[in-house]
């Protein structure tokens, strides 16, 4: 019987463990991991926005082309280390994609840019693969891509006026901040 009761105490706290391990994954490493991949793509874009925007170093006001390739360029230096393979980026009228594999898997985040208020927003997000959402959602990829374009506007006194998306390119018009 006396040992019955322990087997029993055993399971129980081995239960325990795998549960509060379960929620610091899902509480305190997850949140972790979402953000680290969310700050490194708004620095990523940040950068090639200030690159079009300013390549010698004064932001000045007007209409500035972002291509797929130095977007993608400017990406892929910046998460190479983040376990994140082939990085595509793609720019058409319809919208913007971006795509990578992780372990085997396969993701493209796509969505819409827009003006709202002098700002650029991502709208309609989506991810083709629902099991790498889960980690890093859409609305945080738009989140990200918003952080880096509005961020850097806002550091140089613009406002963002318009959005227009090509085959492989897009273009933001810009004005001083009213």
């Amino acid at each position: 019987m006396f040992w019955r009761r322990g087997c029993l105490f055993g399971i129980v706290a081995l239960l325990a463990l795998c549960v509060l391990g379960s929620a610091l994954g899902y509480f305190v490493a997850l949140p972790r991991l979402r953000d680290n991949l969310r700050d490194e793509v708004a620095d990523g874009i940040g950068t090639e926005v200030a690159g079009q925007i300013a390549p010698a170093g004064n932001a000045e006001p007007g209409r500035h082309v972002i291509t797929a390739r130095d977007l993608q360029d400017s990406l892929t230096g910046r998460i190479s280390g983040q376990g994140l393979e082939d990085l595509v980026v793609r720019i058409a009228p319809t919208g913007v994609e971006f795509g990578f594999s992780t372990r085997g898997q396969d993701a493209t985040y796509a969505g819409n840019p827009v003006v709202a208020g002098g700002r650029l927003a991502m709208t309609d997000m989506t991810v083709s693969n629902d099991s790498l959402g889960f980690f890093l959602r859409p609305d945080d990829v738009g989140a990200a891509i918003e952080a880096g374009v509005n961020g850097y506007l806002a550091a140089n006194g613009l406002t963002l006026d318009g959005v227009e998306l090509g085959e492989g390119e897009m273009t933001l018009v810009t004005a001083p901040a009213r």
